[in-house]
């Protein structure tokens, strides 16, 4: 069952900036003047390939994608793993297991900060699609194959927040998609017409 809390087109209010900003730093520019910024918040740069560099600090992993030919940065996404504490732990392999309920807590608890600097999204819907449902003990097998539809999303004058989960590692990720540089380098908006309608056919 799909639940659909808010859904609005409008463009919700934020900072009088051009960019939208990742940690205070503005989605804009090179890639390497970027990962500098990033390089003093103690973030360490562990990839890059053609079109994406992935940087960690501590329990936190940053993709930062970037266009072929320049190199000027437009989207950024972050991965947040589930609290340790929220997790369970395999005595036998010695190591925590990821559960659904860490994941959504931490789903949850991403949406209440964002919504505290954004305001409401502009959209949040939860729930699955058939043949899955929540508590069903396959909520992954449902995020991988696209049919978890917990989702949150937030239209802004210089971008576009979208709060979901990664498909292959079921962490809660934030993505923030600059508005004028994603324009630019012909990418579009991550919060589609194709979504919006998919959301408002599942309520």
């Amino acid at each position: 069952m799909i639940l659909l809390v808010i859904i609005t087109t409008i463009f919700l209010g934020c900072d009088d900036s051009k960019h939208l900003k990742y940690k205070g730093i503005e989605i804009n520019g090179k890639l390497p003047e970027f990962v500098s910024n990033l390089e003093k918040l103690g973030f360490e740069k562990v990839f890059e390939n053609g079109s994406e560099c992935m940087m960690n600090f501590e329990r936190t992993t940053v993709i930062v994608q970037f266009s072929k030919g320049d190199k000027g940065v437009y989207k950024v996404t972050e991965m947040f793993p589930p609290d340790e504490s929220d997790m369970e732990w395999d005595s036998r392999k010695q190591k925590f297991n990821l559960t659904w309920s860490a994941s959504k807590k931490k789903y949850n608890s991403v949406k209440k900060k964002t919504t505290a600097k954004y305001g409401k999204p502009s959209f949040s819907v939860f729930g699955f699609d058939t043949p899955y449902t929540e508590g069903d003990g396959r909520e992954f097998d449902a995020i991988r194959k696209g049919k978890c539809m917990y989702l949150s999303g937030w239209r802004l004058s210089n971008g576009e927040l979208l709060l979901g989960f990664h498909p292959d590692f079921y962490f809660t990720t934030l993505t923030y998609n600059d508005r004028l540089n994603s324009e630019k380098y012909g990418v579009g908006e991550i919060i589609t017409p194709e979504m919006l309608e998919k959301v408002q056919k599942n309520n």
